[in-house]
């Protein structure tokens, strides 16, 4: 299945994520594109701190998804004059609750 291409399963102002629950392998997708972040450090931070999110976030009341594909969608300008610090707590708490959302959608 093309996540890439596939329609984000729950959404929220800068990030999008997209879920498969049958897949032989468990994977993890990222695609953060240079046009929004022109930074080399700083797609590699994003990418870092979701995939911490990811790994850290709790799935009670159904499996983890064995294939997903999280988006960033669009740049907030306010990023550009944060601190890194204060950046990746920006990121870490809107992947938080991407999270949440998709895990509230998901299939018992």
């Amino acid at each position: 299945m093309a996540l890439s291409r596939q329609r984000a399963d729950s959404s929220t102002e800068h990030f999008g994520v997209s879920m498969c629950r049958h897949a032989d392998i468990a994977r993890l997708g990222l695609s953060i594109p240079k046009r929004l972040l022109p930074l080399a450090v700083d797609r590699n931070a994003l990418k870092r701190v979701a995939r911490e999110a990811w790994r850290l976030a709790e799935w009670p009341d159904a499996p983890r998804p064995a294939l997903a594909m999280i988006r960033l969608r669009r740049r907030s300008d306010t990023w550009r004059s944060l601190p890194r610090g204060a950046l990746k707590r920006a990121w870490r708490a809107e992947l938080d609750l991407l999270i949440r959302r998709a895990r509230a959608r998901a299939p018992a």
